[in-house]
């Protein structure tokens, strides 16, 4: 009944459409500068509900009531403000382009959605647009995408340095990151330092972690959506940096200019490998070990004709690491192939398809040779894809999304962790399915509605799913919004890993008859406004509050380091569990003049549950900080300076640490205990509060005719211990923490 009376009220909420003459005004937004084509823009009707908001490649599609006149307004942070004047006699192809001017703002930019009389950010989605030249503190001397996201509200980092992305009480691989719409695995280099993602190469990301689209699915906490930029139509342009560790560079322009085609090609190379090799090589004796990681970014894109666009976008990156210390050797390679073919195609009657052909990639191969073990394995997942999606304008106040898609998996995992007598490695393939559709409609002035139902299906263990979604948006002033949204969510591919402290990785998993698909429900509730300072004019505080609960179940888990992945040893192998949480999010962006800062405050409670692990009793994971606070802070006032702050402080990470040891049969080994240690339940201690305080600044200067920009960065300035790597000796009885304390860093950047 319920279901009937919300399909009749959005029925009712058109149904006066039918007796008027409506046209169709769509085409796509683009940059006047550059010719690039933008995502977020606001498109509407003043004085009407008729609003759009440009896809990821720029297209938007209004429906309007047919009359003499009507103002269209286009608006987007960064750029101009556009008011074009239309008589829609008929329907109307509309390419717009904005032209970008000045902001004041850092690296991270909250883009309204609602109307043209607020600048609210949708709840759950936080859009980012990089700027490489931000003065906010950068660690390692260039700005990395996903240090800035672990400043959002409910998002932790894990580890000191660690680009870990842990939403929402999710695990890493609950994320769902896509570049450029191809889903990589592992964003890694340096062992979490950096991640994979050029800083110049990036136009925008943006962060899913309340109310994800019926579009997305296979994972169950977030979706992070990173689009590389199209490469400028104008002209050509050469940017880059150098860094402690790093040299990079990127190159765009035009491309095939009788088609209206751009290209970008961007890369990035550690230096520190030949002085390191250079200078084990002169010192007798001495280890020799090796470190690199390179990125390799491209993408190209021509217009086939007015309606359609072609485009190329690929990925290659990884790293190598190697130590060496005879007879002892370690080598460890890991990397990430993604590409993807896709066309973009504008039909009559307010119609726009993308097709997408993908192919990802992630490998890990490990080797070691030791006296006591010699192991080689290369576990690793490939995925082929291929999707079509389709956006489709039913009325002025509906629009419809849907669409299909089909991917083969490829596993490649090893029998055993540890025994190499048992390594042989296990090939399984899988194929994933999946149908969307969502609806999104003004169902009055106040009041919009999102519905979404999402199928997927998986043929390694037969499995099928249906995901509805639903989300409420209101705004009954001009300053203040409401939401409220149901999501839920299935995830068929597993990370399966050991929480024992010895355990040598993770590999990836599908779903099988025994390991079900991980699912997901959550409930967020949040309001947002903006608030003006009666007695500073230019003072705005734009302020944000969600909560949510989540219920996560068929969670899996190794046993322990010695499991074996064989399918009929599964069961025997992995516990499967469950997993809760709920929290609360606050975030205040005050601005005033050219001065920025944002505040983030998380409260996060989650647990996990297996009956075969922890004596069957909840317990906290790692990544479990209950407590975390980010305060940002950016001053733009000066013709070449700009300062920035970052202070953090959260709770400590849940750890395990022994509780006692024993011998076995009272044995002991050159007059000490043998080596059985009692670990006692899991993660019931914590770590110390983690906290420090980073000043950023740049400066910013022209030569040789090109323009410049010096980065300065102290990172943690009072030093403070915050734990890098734990470790527990057994033999002294002592808790062993390694740390980084201060950091200086230095970065220079160049635009020709």
């Amino acid at each position: 009944m319920k279901t009937f009376k919300l399909a009749l009220l959005l029925f009712s909420s058109t149904a006066g459409m039918f007796s008027q003459k409506v046209n169709t005004i769509n085409g796509f937004v683009r940059d006047e500068s550059t010719g690039e084509r933008l995502g977020g823009v606001i498109v509407c009707v003043s004085g009407s509900n008729a609003q759009s908001t440009s896809n990821d490649y720029g297209y938007y599609s209004l429906l309007v009531v047919q009359s003499d006149s009507i103002e269209l307004s286009a608006r987007m942070v960064g750029y101009r403000h556009l008011r074009v004047k239309l008589r829609p006699t008929s329907d109307t192809l509309l390419n717009i382009a904005l032209f970008p001017m000045p902001i004041q703002t850092g690296e991270v930019v909250v883009e309204g959605n609602r109307d043209a009389q607020i600048n609210l950010g949708s709840f759950g989605r936080t859009r980012f647009a990089v700027d490489r030249n931000t003065p906010v503190p950068a660690p390692g001397g260039e700005v990395d995408l996903i240090k800035l996201i672990q400043q959002a509200a409910g998002v932790q980092g894990g580890n000191e340095f660690s680009n870990g992305l842990y939403v929402r009480g999710g695990s890493f691989d609950q994320n769902l990151i896509l570049l450029d719409d191809v889903p990589v695995y592992n964003i890694n280099h340096l062992f979490g330092y950096f991640s994979i993602f050029q800083p110049e190469a990036i136009k925008t990301a943006e962060l899913l972690k309340g109310d994800v689209p019926a579009k997305y699915g296979g994972r169950l906490s977030s979706v992070l959506n990173i689009l590389l930029r199209e490469g400028n139509k104008e002209q050509l342009h050469v940017v880059g940096g150098i860094s402690f560790v790093t040299a990079r560079a990127m190159v765009e322009g035009p491309l095939f200019r009788e088609q209206d085609g751009s290209f970008l090609l961007a890369a990035r190379r550690t230096y520190v490998d030949p002085l390191l090799s250079l200078v084990t090589s002169s010192t007798s004796g001495s280890d020799i070990s090796n470190f690199s990681f390179y990125d390799l970014t491209l993408k190209a894109n021509a217009t086939l004709s007015a309606s359609h666009r072609l485009y190329l976008s690929g990925y290659f990156g990884g790293d190598d690491f190697v130590i060496k210390d005879p007879p002892n050797e370690l080598e460890q390679v890991w990397g990430n192939y993604a590409f993807a073919l896709r066309l973009n195609s504008l039909w009559k009657g307010n119609f726009f398809t993308n097709i997408t052909l993908a192919y990802s990639e992630y490998r890990n191969k490990y080797r070691e040779r030791s006296y006591l073990d010699n192991a080689d394995k290369e576990p690793g997942v490939s995925d082929i894809m291929a999707k079509i999606d389709l956006d489709i304008g039913l009325f002025s106040r509906s629009h419809l999304t849907t669409g299909l898609s089909i991917t083969h998996h490829a596993f490649r995992v090893f029998a055993s962790f540890r025994d190499p007598e048992n390594s042989r490695p296990v090939f399984l393939e899988s194929y994933e399915g999946s149908g969307y559709v969502s609806m999104e409609t003004q169902v009055s002035d106040e009041i919009k509605a999102i519905a979404g139902l999402r199928l997927g299906g998986f043929s390694s263990g037969e499995h099928l799913v249906g995901e509805p979604r639903l989300t409420f948006l209101a705004q009954f002033s001009s300053e203040t919004s409401w939401k409220l949204s149901y999501n839920h969510h299935h995830q068929f591919i597993h990370s399966l890993s050991s929480f024992s402290l010895m355990s040598p990785g993770e590999f990836y998993y599908p779903s099988t008859n025994y390991l079900k698909p991980e699912r997901s429900k959550q409930i967020t509730i949040g309001v947002q406004t903006v608030c003006h300072n009666v007695f500073m004019v230019d003072e705005i505080f734009q302020i944000s509050c969600e909560a949510y609960y989540k219920d996560m179940q068929s969670l899996p888990q190794l046993k322990h380091t010695l499991s074996s992945v064989i399918p009929e040893d599964i069961p025997n192998s992995v516990g499967i569990g469950k997993g809760w949480g709920y929290g609360l999010e606050l975030g205040i962006n005050r601005k005033q003049g050219n001065m920025d800062v944002w505040l983030q405050y998380t409260f996060a409670k989650v647990r996990r549950l297996f009956e075969d692990i922890n004596n069957g009793n909840p317990f906290p994971p790692t990544h479990g900080r209950e407590h975390s606070l980010n305060i940002t802070g950016e001053y733009r006032g000066w013709e070449s300076w700009s300062v920035g702050f970052t202070f953090v402080i959260a709770s400590g990470q849940p750890t395990t640490l022994p509780v006692g040891r024993f011998s076995l049969n009272g044995n002991t080994q050159n007059g000490s205990y043998a080596d059985v240690i009692d670990y006692g339940m899991l993660n019931t201690q914590r770590l110390p509060m983690y906290n420090r305080l980073d000043i950023g600044a740049s400066y910013a200067f022209t030569w040789l005719q090109g323009e410049w920009t010096l980065q300065m960065s102290l990172y943690n300035i009072y030093g403070y211990p915050n734990p890098l790597f734990n470790n527990f000796d057994v033999r002294s009885k002592e808790f062993q923490q390694t740390s980084v304390g201060f950091l200086p860093s230095l970065g220079l950047n160049y635009s020709f």
